[in-house]
């Protein structure tokens, strides 16, 4: 996102906007957009406003984020069942020779 508070100019906002440009590009060409329409808000660019781009700009930003991700949900659902199911089975062996010493013990007493 664009530094609103950097109004000084200079070196400093030049070297802002260009991460920034950088940053929107590549947002731009990993986007899932067609082809056309990435080179249509290329178009677009210069008669947008700078809020107008820094909205473009998190838009593409959670898209990509959401891109990335998307596939984080299933593959962490397959490690937790997985775990369940090895916390299950450690539970029932446990339990199964808890069990056993609780019996002893039970028949070892005296009276």
């Amino acid at each position: 996102m664009l530094n609103s508070g950097n109004s000084g100019g200079g070196p400093e906002l030049k070297k802002e906007l260009e991460l920034f440009g950088r940053k929107l590009a590549v947002l731009l060409h990993d986007s899932n957009l067609p082809d056309e329409v990435k080179e249509a808000i290329i178009d677009l660019l210069p008669d947008l406003s700078l809020e107008q781009i820094d909205r473009l700009f998190l838009i593409l930003e959670t898209a990509y984020e959401n891109q990335e991700t998307k596939g984080i949900d299933q593959k962490y659902r397959k490690i937790i069942k997985y775990i369940a199911k090895e916390f299950s089975h450690d539970e029932e062996v446990l339990s199964a020779k808890f069990k056993k010493e609780l019996e002893k013990l039970e028949k070892a007493r005296p009276f």
